[in-house]
Order: C-alpha cells, then structure tokens, then sequence
C-alpha cells in the first residue's frame, strides 16, 4: 500500500512513517508544502494521502480540493491537531475519505487506511464499470447505424418474416442454415438486433 504524507511538521512526518513500519503500509513520499505534495502526488501515484490541515502556502483544504480534482480515485485522509465538527464536516464534503485528530495511534491508522483502500477499490470499481457500460452502448449505437440486412425481393421480404416470427416467439436457439456466402451471419445479427 503506497502512502503519501503531507504534513509541514517533520516529527509528524517521521512518526507516521515509524508507525508504518512491520506493516504492509509504505511511505512513498513526503511533503512539508501543499505544492510539494501535489506535485508527489501526481508522480508517485499513491494508494492514500495523508494531509494536515495546516501547512504553509496552500492549506489543506484547498490541497484536498486539488488533489480531488488530479484523481478521485486516490482517497485523502486529514490528519490535524486542531480538529473541531465544523472542519470535519468541510473536509467529508470536499471528499476526504476520513479524518483523524493528533496523536494518532496504529490501530485508529490502520483501520482508516484500510476504510480509505476499500472507498478506492469501489471507486475503481465503478469507473471500470461506467468505461465497461459506455463501451457497450458506444458499440450498440455502432451496431445500430450498420444494420446490413437490405433488400426488397420476395426472398427478403420472406426472411425478414422468419425473424420476425423467431424473435416474437422467444425461441432460446435458432438454427441459420445456408450455404457459404448467403449471409448467415447478416441474418444472425438481426436477430440480435
């Protein structure tokens, strides 16, 4: 599990990354400024953000805004010693996966990390889900403006029938026989259709 720490306080930096140590947890990068860590964010890739709240130059919430807006799918967790409701209910709104107060102890950590990791597996989840489902309707659409199945013989009119009768009887198998060449497949499409 990649980790991002942004805090502009070094001790809280390298107690965070003490506390991850023996775990499966690893501290890819670290950021004393806002900047900093969205720069690291996007070169690093990280699983989850730790970010503190107060921190020079950008503050964390506009950092959390920012980092948002880069990747979505990268859950940030704040981290402050000054924590009251009304910050914590800013940071949830902005899309923070969760909030955590100084000191931190492993076990709050660990299981928040864990709640981050799950929010970003569902995240992926459904945006390979939505990429899936665009795919199949950009395909239907395809598939709709090249119906190949044309003609006005008697022959046609008679097959067109077929189909007809075969769809509206909800046959779970239907046989297309013909020889090679005749559009067996043209008419396995339209049944489709």
């Amino acid at each position: 599990i990649r980790l991002l720490i942004a805090d502009d306080h070094e001790v809280v930096r390298c107690g965070l990354k003490s506390l991850m140590g023996g775990t499966e947890i690893k501290v890819v990068a670290e950021a004393a400024t806002g900047s900093a860590a969205v720069r690291l964010a996007q070169s690093q890739k990280p699983d989850v953000v730790l970010l503190d709240i107060r921190m020079p130059g950008i503050d964390g919430f506009t950092l959390l805004e920012r980092l948002q807006k880069q990747s979505n799918d990268t859950p940030v967790v704040i981290i402050t010693g000054h924590g009251n409701m009304e910050m914590v209910i800013r940071a949830l709104r902005l899309g923070a996966a969760d909030f955590l107060t100084k000191p931190i102890r492993l076990l709050e950590l660990d299981a928040v990390v864990e709640k981050a990791l799950r929010i970003r597996s569902l995240k992926l989840g459904q945006r390979r889900l939505r990429e899936t489902i665009s795919g199949m309707q950009a395909a239907e659409q395809q598939r709709r403006g090249k119906r190949n199945f044309v003609g006005t013989s008697e022959q046609t009119h008679e097959v067109r029938s077929l189909i007809k009768i075969a769809v509206e009887a909800n046959c779970e198998t239907i046989l297309i026989t013909g020889d090679t060449g005749t559009g067996k497949e043209v008419v396995a499409r339209e049944i489709h259709f």
